[in-house]
């Protein structure tokens, strides 16, 4: 295959006497009392939910979900895209993905079979497209049957003279860019000829893939070890020179699933369950290779309803004193008196709130980059439950968080210490103390996608690739691939990335 950029070729009125004559007024101050109640968030507990929460504070506010399963970072819902759209690579390559599967091991074949079913289940329909010279009309799955079919890729008409001896993935990713309310589904070998460079080879891959980034959308890669027999085409053999080989053994493919972060993930976590050993067993025992590109790499929803441990120190100690039906908000109580805390450091255990921890990403994310913290109060104003929030002004802005090693994540702490909390908090009243971490950069070469480097070879080791002749025949350029992929991220974390962990807490202070 050869990546070729475009332009080079989602009651009534009466009153009973029997009532009373004041029945009438007594229930109309009724009815305006439980109106006023309401409005403010009181007189029935199932009011209280995360709206009594200032907006940019209730996606670190713990929820009860009626199908949560314990453990489970993603959580299960189901595909919210109106439909799934498979675009299968056209290219003469991939004859050879078909012709070189047995009955134990055919992945192409699984694929093409097996992703409209797993994508029902996930919860939506599907359709095909190929694409090559050109991007093909849908094709219904009941319709689909010559996509494993060697000849549909073949070109009897002669080189350049077919779809088949061309493949326009730009075109893809603009498709896919411009189509926001579908779940896009690439099957290809990603074989990319950087000598194209100088026709906008890789910004006709970044500039859609940066908006799908930026939009909030996530990409997910898979890479497959696949069996092979056939031709692999358009190999550099010095300057301007391109060669094909005959190849048996195994060659990577690969699967690119573009969608909301929640439809990507909810896919991922269907193909694991799949009727199709190849790919369920190669996804849980890691043959199948994964990285997911995602301004979020953090998980749906808050997994930890105690991010904060809650400490010793009898000036901030944990005590609830409010109750929200099915949310979980820590609470604690500052001790306002004596306003300036003893100079002395206090020997007591503080609260505190440490993050990044493991469990605070999504497996496979291209997570690693710089992080900083900011953390902000807001003060109540009434006595209400669900009353008004007056933002107070900043306790952490953008620090920087410490590097860990290599591939590791550093950590931030931030202590709920009387002296932290008390310039805040002097007068009584509740406030509410949020904070979270923010990535913004991406780390390039990624430590995510080291896996790639295996299967990669550059222009200028071509003739050292077919010299070794192993069986496993590599994909070119597919480092470079992977990084025109995170510097998409990186542009995309840059406009528009958000918090990945974080926490809210309410705080009573109490002379």
């Amino acid at each position: 295959m050869r990546f070729m950029p475009s332009g080079v070729d989602k009651f009534g009125s009466g009153q009973s006497r029997r009532l009373g004559p004041n029945f009438g007024r007594n229930l109309g101050f009724a009815a305006m009392a439980l109106l006023t109640l309401t409005a403010c968030g009181g007189g029935s507990e199932k009011k209280l939910g995360l709206s009594c929460f200032p907006k940019e504070t209730q996606k670190w506010i713990w929820q009860q979900g009626a199908k949560d399963e314990v453990g489970d970072i993603r959580m299960s819902q189901p595909v919210a895209a109106k439909m799934a759209t498979i675009y299968v690579d056209r290219s003469g390559s991939m004859v050879g993905y078909l012709n070189g599967a047995d009955n134990d091991n055919r992945p192409f074949q699984a694929l093409l079979g097996n992703l409209p079913t797993v994508a029902k289940i996930a919860g939506t329909e599907s359709q095909f497209r190929a694409f090559g010279r050109s991007i093909s009309e849908p094709i219904a799955v009941g319709d689909a049957k010559a996509l494993q079919s060697p000849a549909y890729y073949s070109c009897p008409k002669g080189p350049g003279q077919c779809e088949s001896s061309e493949s326009h993935l730009d075109q893809v990713f603009s498709m896919v860019a411009d189509n926001k309310d579908e779940l896009a589904i690439v099957v290809t070998d990603l074989w990319y000829d950087n000598t194209l460079d100088g026709t906008g080879g890789p910004s006709a891959l970044q500039e859609p893939l940066t908006q799908i980034l930026a939009e909030g959308r996530s990409v997910a890669v898979y890479g497959i070890e696949a069996p092979f027999k056939g031709q692999i085409y358009d190999i550099p053999a010095g300057g301007t020179k391109e060669t094909s080989t005959p190849h048996t053994g195994t060659h990577p493919l690969y699967v690119m699933v573009i969608g909301s972060k929640n439809d990507v993930m909810e896919l991922d976590r269907q193909m694991e369950r799949s009727g199709a050993r190849v790919i369920r067993e190669g996804l849980t025992s890691g043959a199948v290779k994964r990285s997911v590109f995602t301004i979020d790499p953090g998980p749906l929803r808050p997994m930890n309803p105690k991010p904060v441990t809650e400490g010793t120190d009898p000036d901030v100690r944990f005590r609830p004193f409010e109750n929200y039906p099915n949310l979980k908000v820590q609470q604690f109580v500052l001790n306002a008196e004596n306003a300036r805390p003893s100079a002395a450091p206090s020997k007591a255990k503080q609260a505190q709130w440490v993050a990044p921890k493991a469990d605070d990403f999504l497996p496979h994310t291209v997570w690693q980059g710089e992080l900083k913290a900011n953390i902000k109060v807001w003060t109540r104003t009434g006595d209400e439950p669900c009353g008004k929030w007056i933002e107070n002004g900043a306790m952490v802005q953008d620090a920087v968080v410490p590097r860990g090693g290599e591939g590791a994540a550093g950590q931030y702490s931030f202590d709920l210490s009387k002296s932290a909390l008390i310039g805040k908090m002097r007068r009584p009243g509740v406030y509410l103390v949020s904070g979270q971490l923010v990535r913004s950069d991406v780390d390039s070469p990624n430590p995510a996608n080291a896996w790639a480097n295996n299967w990669s070879f550059a222009s200028n080791e071509g003739g050292a690739v077919l010299a070794r002749r192993q069986a496993l025949f590599p994909t070119l350029n597919l480092n470079e691939v992977m990084r025109i992929m995170e510097n998409a991220l990186r542009t995309a974390t840059q406009r528009n990335g958000g918090g990945v962990v974080g926490f809210t807490v309410l705080v009573k202070s109490e002379d």
